[in-house]
């Protein structure tokens, strides 16, 4: 595995993912389950500080996607928090 695509995945995760199902069924990077973990909670805080920024009238111009990304990443984390195997689940 490229360590490259490795601190990608984990610390720039949208850039190399187009949803938090690839991150799931992740082929590209073959990712632990804790890494998968560590990525999503990486996107999920990212979405987070676009938040506070719309909020603090810096807008983003993506306020609707954010919420839609940000209620699929916490199913993804739910699925892989109550998860200790590996699974192929589309969200």
């Amino acid at each position: 595995m490229n360590g490259n695509m490795l601190d990608m995945a984990i610390f720039n995760p949208a850039r190399l993912f187009n949803s938090p199902s690839e991150i799931l069924d992740d082929k590209k990077v073959k990712l632990s389950r804790e890494q998968k973990i560590r990525a999503l909670q990486t996107w999920k805080y990212d979405l987070q500080l676009r938040r506070v920024a719309e909020e603090e009238n810096m807008p983003t111009g993506r306020n609707e996607t954010d919420r839609v990304l940000e209620e699929k990443i916490r199913n993804a984390l739910k699925l892989l928090e109550n998860s200790e195997k590996p699974f192929n689940t589309p969200l």
